[in-house]
């Protein structure tokens, strides 16, 4: 099935790794952190939003966070590379999958996150164990 392909590039965050319960899990462990009393339709609210615009509803919603706009964006990131670092896995059957592809195809890694997050050692050391070069 992939023997005549010649190169890939690989969706990172929640197809490579397991990974697509990490920003709700920061999310609860922040207001779980501050002690926060989350409205109804909280959630639903926040759907969909970006990640500045979220910080932003956390602002607006709650108005006893002191931090600025960007320092609960940092605290958050710094939450979320502890999960990242910590316990994401990489998604079973991953090794065996790469494994079947021509050793001679060329093969990367993709990510979609805020620039400030984007920290190659996270995953840097397992996805070079798989041949996908990190960048």
């Amino acid at each position: 099935m992939l023997e005549k392909i010649k190169a890939a590039i690989f969706d990172l965050d929640g197809t490579l790794a397991d990974s697509m319960w990490v920003w709700t899990s920061v999310d609860h462990d922040y207001i779980q952190k501050y002690d926060l009393v989350v409205p109804e339709g909280f959630y639903d609210a926040i759907e969909g939003m970006s990640f500045t615009e979220t910080a932003q509803h956390f602002l607006r919603v709650f108005p006893q966070i002191t931090l600025s706009l960007e320092e609960l964006k940092s605290e958050w990131i710094a939450m979320a590379e502890d999960k990242y670092f910590h316990e994401v896995k990489m998604k079973k059957g991953l090794e065996a999958f790469l494994a079947v592809s021509e050793p001679e195809s060329q093969r990367a890694t993709a990510a979609y996150w805020p620039k400030a997050f984007w920290n190659p050692m996270v995953f840097g050391s397992i996805l070079i164990l798989y041949g996908l070069p990190v960048t």
